[in-house]
């Protein structure tokens, strides 16, 4: 069976994704997003910064960001969990780590994860994932 619940949206720059957090300009009607997959090394505002915002961020403070990216130094990770980032994955280095990598999130986030900011609609997308799986 194939499931096509999941919503991603991808922002090419840090500027941008917080437009889109926000809901400014043409974002004003998107829906809020249940999880953040953060680069460090995005253009016009890095994933610093943007880490920063969210998290000063009285509405986007308690969605859970996930800093994927290329970087595996300590001094990048501590850097990150001391931002409020909730996980730090280097990405994998081929497809079969990618796919596993994917598998995990959702598996996590989706099955196991209680979120405190979208429960109602993570609760729903549970539901559907298990529908998927069972």
């Amino acid at each position: 069976m194939h499931c096509n619940f999941v919503n991603i949206t991808s922002i090419a720059d840090g500027a941008e994704a917080l437009n889109y957090l926000e809901k400014k300009g043409p974002y004003e009607n998107v829906r809020t997003p249940h999880l953040i997959l953060l680069d460090l090394n995005i253009p016009r505002k890095d994933g610093w910064q943007v880490l920063k915002e969210i998290k000063a961020h009285p509405k986007l403070n308690l969605i859970p960001v996930i800093i994927f990216t290329g970087s595996s130094r300590v001094e990048d990770m501590t850097r990150s969990y001391e931002f409020g980032a909730n996980c730090f994955i280097t990405k994998p280095s081929d497809i079969r780590g990618l796919d596993n990598f994917v598998k995990t999130i959702r598996s996590f986030w989706l099955e196991t994860a209680t979120l405190p900011v979208f429960s109602a609609a993570v609760e729903d997308e549970k539901s559907k994932w298990a529908k998927c799986t069972g």
